[in-house]
């Protein structure tokens, strides 16, 4: 199965390598968290078989580049599985949906209570509060309807988040530790499916890690 890692910014090491493990994996990430993390160095160390595409740019320039990215990219791959349900996943659920690619969507933090404590330790004034979670609430609706389905690490957030998903239902697929991530009729054998509506699936943590715990 080939599958395309989006992530929106930091990683964890030990969940990219167990994904290598069990799928074709590419990376599409950006250049500065690339860099300034140290992940480049990791990946080396750990003798993974991991392609990187890394996309210039901050937050602005990244938003644009990452998206003409993935309209040029994405029906490479048989699914995407896209990091949390905001700046990164909106445009990757908006890609799968355009190209009919499946994207799945894993959400390791909650991203509305993690921004708040942003206000809460007076980093940003009212207007920029207001606004990012604003932005935020828009994103995960958007992620949510588009994408094929969400996979959760954490038990707390399916109460928090769900109301963002519609159920959809489950089936095995080729690759086993991908089937909470798919769902049936999808193509190259996979049984994934591309369209709106999704289900939110929960997962234990495991010796992978979650993929928002950092790159140390």
């Amino acid at each position: 199965m080939k599958v395309l890692y989006f992530c929106e910014g930091f990683t964890d090491i030990r969940f990219v390598v167990g994904l290598s493990e069990i799928c074709d994996l590419t990376m599409a990430v950006p250049a500065w968290e690339f860099r300034v993390s140290g992940l480049a160095d990791r990946i080396a160390e750990s003798g993974a078989s991991i392609a990187v595409d890394a996309i210039q740019g901050r937050r602005p320039a990244f938003q644009v580049r990452s998206f003409l990215y993935l309209l040029h990219n994405i029906r490479k791959y048989d699914v995407v599985l896209s990091q949390e349900m905001v700046r990164g996943s909106l445009n990757a659920t908006i890609a799968g949906a355009l190209m009919g690619v499946p994207v799945v969507t894993y959400l390791g933090v909650a991203p509305v209570e993690y921004y708040r404590c942003r206000r809460e330790r007076r980093q940003i004034g009212v207007v920029k509060a207001a606004a990012g979670e604003a932005f935020i609430r828009f994103a995960m609706n958007v992620s949510g309807r588009l994408a094929t389905t969400a996979v959760v690490s954490l038990l707390v957030l399916p109460a928090l988040y769900g109301p963002f998903s519609s159920p959809r239902p489950v089936a095995p697929t080729s690759s086993p530790e991908l089937a909470t991530a798919v769902g049936p009729g999808g193509k190259g054998g996979t049984g994934a499916v591309s369209g709106s509506g999704n289900g939110l699936h929960t997962t234990q943590p495991t010796s992978v890690g979650s993929a928002d715990e950092g790159v140390s």
